[in-house]
């Protein structure tokens, strides 16, 4: 048993041996220490009592430096690009949706019996490792209340934010409030709590570590702003997921809506943040350190820690594609859909330079659209090689996604025979994403004003190229099949456009119970690609 604990705690305790925690210089030259720390304090808290090490429970809670090593392990509850192939999966990699036409079938994620569900008991784990965290805390005299109140507020916010991925998952989940051993039935199999109450809790732990936690400059460290963020983003989905479910709940959609907007006002009200110049910038870059839309990025590094996302988008493997329903997603220049805009709406590529050029289309539809897919359409027995160099590829359905790839990253880290070369920095929470909580928490509860559409969603509209959107909306999108008021469709719609590939889409659609809309045999255009003459 001790030998099966020291091999579990150096695989998914100890982030030293995955490195998948943005660990700066100062945190690398304290790693094979802290390493030791935390392996053997874990493994002593699960299954021995006895000292494994000389760090015990008694001497390893005695500095912060220590238990910033310890919460140094809640990084790896954030995949960023990391390949993910679950439930929680970001990025390109979550492919059941209506964005994206793949290759292959894209099935189900959750499935199986959750108890026996990585998920489930991953989840569990990183519960179990805050509850350690949040009891070790205030016994720890070498704290000052400032300090220990900052530490309290990480542990409560990962908690929170795993207790959410749970619950986003499974419904009600058992609500563990201690330390108690995982593997311990009473854990795995215990009655489940209501996941309203679950819910509940949650928002107690988002607002204690809103409140609580330190303001911090750097943005790839845990802090009162990545706190507000993960709050808004957080009540936004439990707002929404219980106002439209079949058994509405106002009272408790209005709390958590309320929530969201207070956090992301806050965060909108922040001067730190603002958004960056161009759309595509934070998605393609090797240093975000600097830039200020970001509230909480993963960074990646050369020679140390890597992800294969533009590997995948830049192969000679079928890439799965935009589908054309995602592609009408996008307005008009002159702020109007493609059924309703005069704009020329031809979207048949055009042949040039021996490729399907489809410039002329993009060049008259919002600016993320041209910054999401390839100018060229591409598929079997037609290939393209992105910025003329590289690998001859294909599309599932025509259209490429670019979104997170860029010229200036060299070729060697840009497609290789490495399933990991690319050191892209992956943005997690931003201020675009504070803007579009903020414009739906407030259409959703009846309240938003021109003022409110002028401080949120116009700002993304303006970087996009677009008019600015004006209460009441000044048309009913034909394509509205939601069954929403045309602003709920046009915020939704914003959503939909700014976040294409970010991983939130199929969790949207859940959240708005909305998921029919991936039944291909109702809504074919989800499951089509690009037209070609």
């Amino acid at each position: 048993m001790k030998n099966q604990c020291r091999t579990a705690c150096k695989a998914d305790d100890n982030p030293f041996y995955r490195i998948s925690s943005p660990l700066t210089a100062r945190l690398l030259t304290a790693a094979v220490a802290l390493a030791a720390a935390m392996t053997l304090s874990s493994c002593n808290e699960m299954l021995d009592k006895e000292p494994l090490d000389s760090f015990t429970d008694d001497n390893f809670w005695t500095a912060e430096r220590n238990v910033e090593g310890y919460a140094n392990m809640f990084y790896n509850s954030f995949d960023g690009y990391s390949r993910s192939l679950n439930a929680n999966a970001v990025y390109y990699w979550h492919k059941l949706n209506d964005d994206m036409v793949c290759a292959n079938f894209a099935d189900w994620y959750v499935k199986v019996t959750p108890a026996t569900s990585d998920e489930w008991k991953n989840g569990f784990r990183e519960v179990r490792r805050a509850n350690v965290m949040i009891e070790h805390l205030p016994g720890m005299t070498a704290l000052t209340a400032t300090e220990r109140d900052h530490w309290t507020g990480v542990a409560r916010m990962m908690r929170a934010w795993n207790y959410y991925l749970l619950v986003r998952m499974f419904g009600d989940v058992p609500l563990v409030t201690a330390s108690v051993d995982i593997d311990d039935d009473g854990v795995l199999y215990a009655p489940r709590t209501a996941r309203d109450v679950v819910m509940d809790s949650v928002l107690a732990d988002l607002t204690y570590a809103s409140l609580h936690m330190r303001d911090l400059s750097a943005h790839d460290q845990f802090s009162r702003a990545m706190a507000h963020a993960m709050r808004s983003e957080v009540c936004l989905y439990e707002g929404t997921q219980s106002k439209y479910r079949p058994a509405p709940d106002m009272a408790h959609s209005t709390r958590f809506l309320q929530a969201a907007k207070e956090s992301a006002q806050t965060l909108m009200g922040d001067a730190a943040f603002s958004l960056c110049t161009t759309y595509q910038e934070k998605y393609c870059s090797e240093d975000l350190s600097k830039n200020p839309e970001i509230i909480f990025y993963k960074p990646y590094s050369q020679g140390v820690m890597y992800h294969p996302l533009i590997i995948y988008l830049c192969a000679s493997t079928t890439i799965d594609g935009m589908s054309r329903d995602a592609f009408d997603s996008y307005l008009f220049t002159d702020g109007l859909p493609r059924k309703l805009t005069s704009l020329d709406t031809t979207v048949v590529a055009v042949a040039r330079n021996g490729n399907y050029n489809i410039s002329a289309a993009l060049a008259l539809r919002d600016k993320r659209l041209a910054a999401t897919v390839d100018s060229c359409i591409f598929f079997k027995g037609k290939t393209f090689k992105r910025y003329n160099r590289g690998i001859a590829m294909t599309s599932s359905s025509g259209y490429g996604i670019q979104k997170f790839d860029s010229p200036d990253i060299d070729d060697a880290n840009r497609y290789n025979n490495s399933s990991s070369a690319n050191f892209t920095h992956a943005p997690i929470f931003t201020l675009a994403r504070e803007y579009l909580v903020y414009a739906e928490a407030c259409a959703e509860m009846g309240t938003l004003t021109q003022d409110d559409l002028d401080a949120s969603i116009n700002l993304l509209r303006q970087r996009a190229g677009l008019p600015a959107m004006t209460l009441p909306v000044a048309f009913s999108d034909p394509a509205n099949n939601m069954g929403v008021s045309d602003l709920i469709w046009e915020v939704r719609r914003e959503r939909r456009v700014e976040l294409m590939y970010d991983g939130d889409r199929y969790w949207d659609l859940v959240r708005w119970h909305q998921l029919n809309l991936l039944d291909t045999s109702r809504y074919p255009a989800q499951n089509q690609g690009a037209d070609v003459t």
